[in-house]
Protein backbone atom coordinates (compact mmCIF):
# COMPACT_ATOMS: atom_id res chain seq x y z
CA UNK A 1 0.00 0.00 0.00
CA UNK A 2 2.81 2.41 0.88
CA UNK A 3 4.53 1.78 -2.46
CA UNK A 4 1.33 2.24 -4.47
CA UNK A 5 0.22 5.38 -2.63
CA UNK A 6 3.65 7.01 -2.78
CA UNK A 7 3.92 6.19 -6.47
CA UNK A 8 0.62 7.98 -7.06
CA UNK A 9 1.82 10.98 -5.03
CA UNK A 10 5.02 11.13 -7.07
CA UNK A 11 2.98 11.19 -10.29
CA UNK A 12 1.56 14.62 -9.39
CA UNK A 13 4.67 16.68 -10.27
CA UNK A 14 4.86 14.82 -13.59
CA UNK A 15 1.21 15.58 -14.30
CA UNK A 16 1.98 19.23 -13.56
CA UNK A 17 4.91 19.11 -16.01
CA UNK A 18 2.63 17.61 -18.69
CA UNK A 19 -0.12 20.20 -18.21
CA UNK A 20 2.10 23.28 -17.94
CA UNK A 21 4.21 22.22 -20.94
CA UNK A 22 1.07 21.62 -22.96
CA UNK A 23 -0.22 25.13 -22.23
CA UNK A 24 2.94 27.25 -21.90
CA UNK A 25 5.72 25.30 -23.61
CA UNK A 26 8.77 23.33 -22.54
CA UNK A 27 10.69 26.02 -20.65
CA UNK A 28 7.82 26.84 -18.30
CA UNK A 29 7.02 23.15 -17.95
CA UNK A 30 10.49 22.20 -16.70
CA UNK A 31 10.60 24.95 -14.08
CA UNK A 32 7.04 24.14 -13.03
CA UNK A 33 8.16 20.53 -12.58
CA UNK A 34 10.92 21.61 -10.18
CA UNK A 35 8.50 23.83 -8.24
CA UNK A 36 5.86 21.13 -8.03
CA UNK A 37 8.33 18.47 -6.96
CA UNK A 38 9.67 20.73 -4.19
CA UNK A 39 6.09 21.41 -3.10
CA UNK A 40 5.33 17.67 -3.10
CA UNK A 41 8.38 16.99 -0.89
CA UNK A 42 7.46 19.82 1.50
CA UNK A 43 3.90 18.55 1.95
CA UNK A 44 5.02 14.93 2.23
CA UNK A 45 7.49 15.91 4.94
CA UNK A 46 5.05 17.92 7.06
CA UNK A 47 1.77 16.04 7.14
CA UNK A 48 0.69 13.00 9.13
CA UNK A 49 1.74 10.52 6.41
CA UNK A 50 5.29 11.83 6.21
CA UNK A 51 7.68 9.72 4.12
CA UNK A 52 11.11 11.43 4.27
CA UNK A 53 12.90 8.51 2.59
CA UNK A 54 11.61 9.81 -0.74
CA UNK A 55 13.19 13.25 -0.29
CA UNK A 56 15.85 13.50 -3.00
CA UNK A 57 18.16 15.50 -0.73
CA UNK A 58 18.46 12.51 1.61
CA UNK A 59 20.34 10.56 -1.07
CA UNK A 60 23.57 12.15 0.22
CA UNK A 61 23.15 10.74 3.73
CA UNK A 62 26.19 8.49 3.23
CA UNK A 63 28.34 11.45 2.06
CA UNK A 64 27.59 14.24 4.56
CA UNK A 65 30.88 15.98 3.71
CA UNK A 66 29.44 16.74 0.24
CA UNK A 67 26.47 18.67 1.59
CA UNK A 68 27.64 20.63 4.60
CA UNK A 69 25.64 23.57 3.20
CA UNK A 70 22.53 21.70 4.37
CA UNK A 71 22.96 23.67 7.59
CA UNK A 72 21.62 26.65 5.61
CA UNK A 73 19.16 24.98 3.20
CA UNK A 74 18.17 21.69 4.80
CA UNK A 75 17.62 18.62 2.64
CA UNK A 76 15.39 20.70 0.36
CA UNK A 77 18.55 22.38 -0.92
CA UNK A 78 19.83 18.97 -1.98
CA UNK A 79 16.57 18.14 -3.72
CA UNK A 80 16.70 21.42 -5.64
CA UNK A 81 20.33 20.71 -6.59
CA UNK A 82 19.48 17.26 -7.98
CA UNK A 83 16.44 18.51 -9.89
CA UNK A 84 18.21 21.56 -11.33
CA UNK A 85 21.18 19.52 -12.59
CA UNK A 86 18.88 16.98 -14.22
CA UNK A 87 16.65 19.56 -15.91
CA UNK A 88 19.55 21.66 -17.21
CA UNK A 89 21.42 18.54 -18.34
CA UNK A 90 18.34 17.27 -20.18
CA UNK A 91 17.82 20.62 -21.91
CA UNK A 92 21.51 20.72 -22.84
CA UNK A 93 21.28 17.29 -24.44
CA UNK A 94 18.29 18.42 -26.49
CA UNK A 95 20.01 21.65 -27.55
CA UNK A 96 23.31 20.27 -28.85
CA UNK A 97 21.68 17.29 -30.54
CA UNK A 98 24.13 15.07 -32.40
CA UNK A 99 27.09 17.47 -32.28
CA UNK A 100 29.42 15.22 -30.28
CA UNK A 101 32.21 17.78 -29.87
CA UNK A 102 29.88 20.48 -28.61
CA UNK A 103 28.07 17.96 -26.43
CA UNK A 104 31.24 16.76 -24.69
CA UNK A 105 32.59 20.30 -24.23
CA UNK A 106 29.35 21.76 -22.89
CA UNK A 107 28.62 18.82 -20.61
CA UNK A 108 32.15 18.85 -19.19
CA UNK A 109 31.95 22.53 -18.25
CA UNK A 110 28.41 22.25 -16.96
CA UNK A 111 29.02 19.18 -14.77
CA UNK A 112 32.25 20.65 -13.43
CA UNK A 113 30.41 23.78 -12.35
CA UNK A 114 27.18 22.12 -11.21
CA UNK A 115 28.98 19.57 -9.03
CA UNK A 116 32.28 21.29 -8.28
CA UNK A 117 30.94 24.61 -6.96
CA UNK A 118 28.52 23.10 -4.37
CA UNK A 119 31.24 20.62 -3.31
CA UNK A 120 33.74 23.44 -2.88
CA UNK A 121 31.24 25.40 -0.79
CA UNK A 122 30.58 22.29 1.29
CA UNK A 123 34.25 21.70 2.06
CA UNK A 124 34.72 25.38 2.94
CA UNK A 125 31.75 25.24 5.34
CA UNK A 126 33.14 22.03 6.85
CA UNK A 127 36.59 23.57 7.33
CA UNK A 128 35.08 26.68 8.91
CA UNK A 129 32.93 24.61 11.30
CA UNK A 130 35.88 22.46 12.33
CA UNK A 131 38.00 25.57 12.97
CA UNK A 132 35.15 27.11 14.96
CA UNK A 133 34.73 23.93 17.03
CA UNK A 134 38.45 23.84 17.75
CA UNK A 135 38.35 27.47 18.87
CA UNK A 136 35.35 26.96 21.14
CA UNK A 137 36.51 23.68 22.63
CA UNK A 138 40.23 24.34 22.81
CA UNK A 139 42.51 21.53 21.79
CA UNK A 140 40.53 18.76 23.51
CA UNK A 141 38.31 16.81 21.14
CA UNK A 142 35.15 15.39 22.71
CA UNK A 143 33.36 12.38 21.33
CA UNK A 144 29.91 10.85 21.56
CA UNK A 145 29.08 7.18 22.02
CA UNK A 146 25.82 5.87 20.55
CA UNK A 147 24.75 2.48 21.89
CA UNK A 148 22.27 0.28 20.00
CA UNK A 149 22.03 -3.19 21.57
CA UNK A 150 20.80 -6.13 19.53
CA UNK A 151 17.69 -7.12 21.51
CA UNK A 152 14.87 -9.27 20.16
CA UNK A 153 11.87 -6.88 19.97
CA UNK A 154 9.50 -9.73 20.90
CA UNK A 155 11.38 -10.26 24.15
CA UNK A 156 12.16 -6.63 24.94
CA UNK A 157 9.05 -5.90 26.98
CA UNK A 158 8.66 -9.28 28.65
CA UNK A 159 8.64 -9.12 32.43
CA UNK A 160 11.98 -10.03 33.97
CA UNK A 161 14.17 -9.13 30.99
CA UNK A 162 14.66 -5.44 31.80
CA UNK A 163 17.54 -5.86 34.24
CA UNK A 164 19.56 -7.85 31.70
CA UNK A 165 18.85 -5.23 29.03
CA UNK A 166 20.05 -2.45 31.29
CA UNK A 167 23.20 -4.38 32.15
CA UNK A 168 23.88 -4.89 28.46
CA UNK A 169 23.50 -1.16 27.75
CA UNK A 170 25.92 -0.27 30.53
CA UNK A 171 28.40 -2.95 29.45
CA UNK A 172 28.40 -1.76 25.84
CA UNK A 173 28.75 1.85 26.98
CA UNK A 174 31.68 1.01 29.24
CA UNK A 175 33.44 -0.77 26.38
CA UNK A 176 33.10 2.22 24.03
CA UNK A 177 33.76 5.30 26.17
CA UNK A 178 37.15 6.83 26.87
CA UNK A 179 38.49 9.87 28.70
CA UNK A 180 37.28 12.21 25.92
CA UNK A 181 33.70 10.93 25.82
CA UNK A 182 31.24 13.63 26.86
CA UNK A 183 27.91 12.07 25.90
CA UNK A 184 26.39 8.58 25.73
CA UNK A 185 23.17 8.08 23.75
CA UNK A 186 20.81 5.17 24.37
CA UNK A 187 17.67 4.16 22.36
CA UNK A 188 14.16 5.53 22.81
CA UNK A 189 12.90 2.72 25.10
CA UNK A 190 16.22 1.80 26.68
CA UNK A 191 14.88 2.15 30.24
CA UNK A 192 11.53 0.42 30.66
CA UNK A 193 9.46 -1.60 33.12
CA UNK A 194 6.18 -3.46 32.45
CA UNK A 195 4.12 -0.75 34.19
CA UNK A 196 6.34 2.19 33.33
CA UNK A 197 8.53 4.23 35.67
CA UNK A 198 7.28 7.14 37.77
CA UNK A 199 9.48 10.08 36.86
CA UNK A 200 9.27 11.78 40.27
CA UNK A 201 10.72 8.64 41.88
CA UNK A 202 13.62 8.00 39.52
CA UNK A 203 16.19 8.42 42.29
CA UNK A 204 14.33 5.99 44.52
CA UNK A 205 13.73 3.28 41.93
CA UNK A 206 16.11 0.40 42.68
CA UNK A 207 15.93 -0.79 39.06
CA UNK A 208 17.75 2.34 37.86
CA UNK A 209 20.49 2.18 40.53
CA UNK A 210 23.00 0.68 38.06
CA UNK A 211 22.58 3.77 35.87
CA UNK A 212 23.38 6.12 38.77
CA UNK A 213 26.39 3.97 39.68
CA UNK A 214 27.59 4.11 36.07
CA UNK A 215 27.31 7.91 36.00
CA UNK A 216 28.98 8.30 39.41
CA UNK A 217 31.94 6.33 38.09
CA UNK A 218 32.19 8.79 35.17
CA UNK A 219 31.20 12.20 36.61
CA UNK A 220 32.05 14.14 33.42
CA UNK A 221 29.72 11.96 31.35
CA UNK A 222 26.16 12.85 30.33
CA UNK A 223 23.58 10.23 29.41
CA UNK A 224 20.81 10.93 26.87
CA UNK A 225 18.26 8.13 26.92
CA UNK A 226 14.67 7.32 26.21
CA UNK A 227 12.53 6.06 29.06
CA UNK A 228 9.01 4.67 29.36
CA UNK A 229 7.89 6.87 32.21
CA UNK A 230 4.86 8.64 33.58
CA UNK A 231 4.24 11.69 35.76
CA UNK A 232 1.40 12.08 38.26
CA UNK A 233 -0.61 15.26 38.99
CA UNK A 234 -3.42 16.40 41.21
CA UNK A 235 -6.25 18.33 39.58
CA UNK A 236 -4.61 21.71 40.18
CA UNK A 237 -1.33 20.66 38.58
CA UNK A 238 -2.64 18.69 35.60
CA UNK A 239 -1.48 19.56 32.08
CA UNK A 240 -3.58 19.86 28.93
CA UNK A 241 -2.24 16.50 27.76
CA UNK A 242 -2.75 14.55 30.99
CA UNK A 243 -5.48 11.97 31.47
CA UNK A 244 -7.45 11.09 34.59
CA UNK A 245 -7.05 7.71 36.24
CA UNK A 246 -10.63 6.36 36.52
CA UNK A 247 -12.29 6.60 39.94
CA UNK A 248 -9.45 8.75 41.38
CA UNK A 249 -8.48 12.41 41.65
CA UNK A 250 -5.13 11.73 39.96
CA UNK A 251 -4.04 12.68 36.44
CA UNK A 252 -1.03 11.37 34.55
CA UNK A 253 1.19 11.99 31.50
Amino acid sequence: AAIVVNSLFMCMPWLALFNVRKRLGNNYGYWAFISCWMTFEYIHLNWELSWPWLTLGNVFAAQPEWVQWYQFTGTSGGSFWVLLINVVLFKQLLTVGKNQTLLIRSLTWFMAAAIGIPLAISFMVRAFNMRLDATLNGTTQKNIVVVQPNIDPYLKFETGTQQAQLSKLIRLSMAAIDSNTSLVVWPETAINLPNGIEEDSLRKNYFINPVWDFLKTHPSLKLYTGIEGYKMYNEAGKTQYSRKIPNTDIWYD
